[in-house]
């Protein structure tokens, strides 16, 4: 059975995910406390003293309004999170050839009139940040720092992710 460093297992879809594919796969769930994806040097230790066969990013800011607040700011939590995180964890995963898959958004395009989605999988994201929010830069510049890392790799982007209630029908 393979085993997947699932980054994020907690939040809304990394925890679905979690839920669907335990019986499936080897899950090894890590948050902020046993992984700091943020810092370099934690990734670099945690790769070398475990192992796993991919990884798995759920982590993000995904507040759109108060990432919006941070906007331009690559010191603030939004871009430390939500771009240098998956740099770091692409890098890791090229030096340690392990599989990795980030998790992204629709956002990472202008969805403006003249390109309002949906998207295709060859559409490519916008290159510079007009008409784009922080949390969809930040989400597009970690695309392209991924791409360019030399890492296995692939990307997969979410739009829209709800949670299934259990609803009592009687």
């Amino acid at each position: 059975m393979k085993k997947v460093l699932v980054i994020g297992s907690s939040g809304l879809i990394g925890s679905r995910f979690v839920e669907l594919a335990k019986d499936k796969l080897e899950i090894i769930p890590v948050d902020e406390k046993i992984l700091d994806i943020t810092d370099k040097s934690a990734i670099d230790k945690y790769f070398a003293s475990n192992q796993f066969d991919a990884v798995l990013d759920f982590a993000a800011i995904t507040n759109v309004d108060g990432a919006e607040k941070e906007r331009e700011d690559e010191s603030g939590i939004t871009w430390r999170l939500n771009t240098l995180g998956p740099k770091y964890l692409s890098e890791a995963c090229k030096s340690s050839n392990k599989f990795f898959v980030q998790i992204s958004t629709d956002f990472v395009f202008t969805g403006d009139n003249s390109n309002p989605g949906p998207y295709s999988e060859e559409a490519k994201p916008a290159e510079a940040i007009d008409g784009i929010g922080w949390y969809g830069w930040t989400k597009n510049r970690a695309e392209k720092l991924i791409s360019e890392s030399g890492c296995r790799y692939a990307i997969v982007r979410i739009a829209y992710p709800f949670s299934s209630g259990k609803y009592d029908l009687k």
